[in-house]
């Protein structure tokens, strides 16, 4: 539980300092697998962000919401604190790469 909280609070900070919003608070949020809001911007486009990630090893999950477009990125398994850190590069990356502002 230590470790996957741990995991968890690197992602969630590391998205919100790239401009992801959750869709949970943070007292809220399990730390098994955390859900975004994808960013209300015309060029993100979710299956190509996908696929930007895939090419570099990182896999993440189409949300499963109706009322909101999300996506999610889980945190538990073999993972550790690098893998977090080398999630949130990897994100930063693709967005330079796509030319995606959010914030």
């Amino acid at each position: 539980l230590k470790r996957y909280s741990n995991n968890c609070k690197i992602i969630c900070d590391g998205m919100k300092k790239l401009g992801f919003e959750q869709l949970l608070s943070d007292d809220l949020q399990a730390p098994i697998i955390i859900t975004f809001m994808q960013p209300n911007n015309v060029k993100f486009n979710f299956d190509q962000f996908y696929d930007e990630l895939s090419k570099k090893n990182f896999l993440i999950y189409p949300g499963k919401l109706t009322v909101a477009d999300t996506f999610r990125i889980g945190c538990i398994g073999n993972l550790d604190e690098k893998d977090m850190h080398d999630t949130i590069q990897a994100v930063k990356e693709v967005l330079k790469k796509l030319q995606i502002r959010i914030k």
